[in-house]
């Protein structure tokens, strides 16, 4: 649940692909996976901004409040 008090809030939905397909390095052969195997993933987070933001060990006053 994001706060209603901590605006702004950012959220953020990324979706990402990939072919699952490890290699041996030397031979070249497929060692894990298939050369045609997709996999997709989907990532959502939310960002606001800190309360009290240390910013000099951080570097900024974000923070992830929702995962």
């Amino acid at each position: 649940m994001i706060p209603e008090n901590r605006l702004p809030v950012f959220v953020f939905n990324i979706k990402m692909q990939e072919i699952h397909c490890l290699t041996h390095k030397i031979t070249g052969k497929i060692v894990d996976g298939e050369d045609d195997r997709l996999m997709s993933y989907e990532f959502k987070f939310a960002l606001c901004l800190h309360d009290n933001p240390d910013l000099e060990n951080v570097g900024h006053c974000w923070e992830i409040i929702e995962l």
